[in-house]
């Protein structure tokens, strides 16, 4: 049998026990051999004690954790800017869709050149619109 590896908790040695928690020389349990440590409490197959990651296994591990984290905080980053620019462009939409609304329903009140600027600023947001949709 190979040495059981050091407790994953303090470092101690680790000891081989028997169902009664004994220490013993043949067992398929095993448990941590110091004093005040949480893998003291409990009994744990020796198979399971040793499948555990290496320290370079958890580095790397954690160093794709990271990564990841990086670019979910540039996503997240990205889509605030996007949020503010299509509230911006919305407070623009609102604003002219006030003014349509007034040419629209009292169109004589408006000149015919002040009209067709409306209609023409309307088109334009429309298309402004579908291509901030589209990105």
């Amino acid at each position: 049998m190979t040495a059981l590896l050091p407790c994953p908790f303090c470092g101690k040695d680790a000891i081989l026990i028997d169902e009664d928690g004994y220490k013993t020389d043949k067992s398929d349990w095993c448990s941590c051999n110091g004093i005040n440590c949480m893998g003291l409490l409990e009994q744990v197959k020796v198979v399971n004690w040793q499948k555990r990651p290496t320290e370079s296994t958890l580095r790397a591990e954690n160093a794709k954790l990271r990564e990841d984290i990086t670019g979910y905080r540039r996503t997240v980053s990205r889509q605030h800017s996007d949020l503010a620019r299509l509230r911006e462009l919305l407070g623009e939409v609102w604003k002219h869709c006030l003014v349509y609304d007034r040419v629209h329903m009292n169109p004589a009140e408006f000149k015919i050149d002040e009209r067709v600027a409306v209609y023409k600023e309307h088109n334009e947001i429309a298309t402004r619109i579908q291509s901030e949709l589209k990105e």
